[in-house]
Parts: structure tokens; sequence; C-alpha cells
């Protein structure tokens, strides 16, 4: 959690007074993670980052339903397939047996 900047100055003033030294207190602060706000997400960010990843989301779904129709349209043609081989062996067995049996 990053220190407040009001809290940041009051410790640089008690450090002032502790160590009676400019350049001491400057390395000590300067040494501290210092408040980047530019780093800072306001609200319209966020709101931002949600409809994009909203919109990244709706595009995998459609992806998804793409590629499901795609399945199940080649799933159902394997299936087709076989049954008329099934079929088609059956029928190569009759025949067979009606010749010869």
């Amino acid at each position: 959690m990053k220190t407040p900047e009001h809290e940041r100055l009051d410790l640089r003033q008690a450090f002032e007074q502790i160590l009676k030294s400019q350049d001491l207190v400057r390395i000590v602060m300067d040494a501290l993670p210092p408040i980047d706000y530019d780093q800072l997400a306001t609200k319209t960010d966020l709101a931002l980052l949600e409809t994009k990843v909203d919109a990244q989301f709706e595009r995998v779904d459609g992806r998804f339903d793409s590629l499901n129709g795609e399945l199940q349209l080649a799933m159902a043609n394997q299936l087709r397939t076989m049954i008329l081989m099934q079929l088609a062996t059956f029928a190569g067995i009759v025949a067979f047996i009606a010749r010869f049996g």
C-alpha cells in the first residue's frame, strides 16, 4: 500500500528534525518508493477496460459458437458415413448369404 503524499511530507519533516541534514533527508526520502499518480487507474479507465474485455469475450464466444457448429456438422457427417458403411456391410453380408447360402 502506498503512503499518501501528506504522510510523506510529515515523514520528511520528522526526518529533518531528527537528522538535521537536508542531504540525509533527501537520501532517505529518495530511497522510499514514490507515489506515481500516473499509474493509478480511474473509474473511467476501469470502465474502458471493462468495455474492451467484454468485446474480447464476445469475439471469443462467437468463435466458440462457430467451432461448435463446425464440430456438430463434422460429427453428423461422420455418423452418416458410419451408418452408410454399416448398411453397405450388412447388404454385402445379405447378398453373400443369398448367393452362397
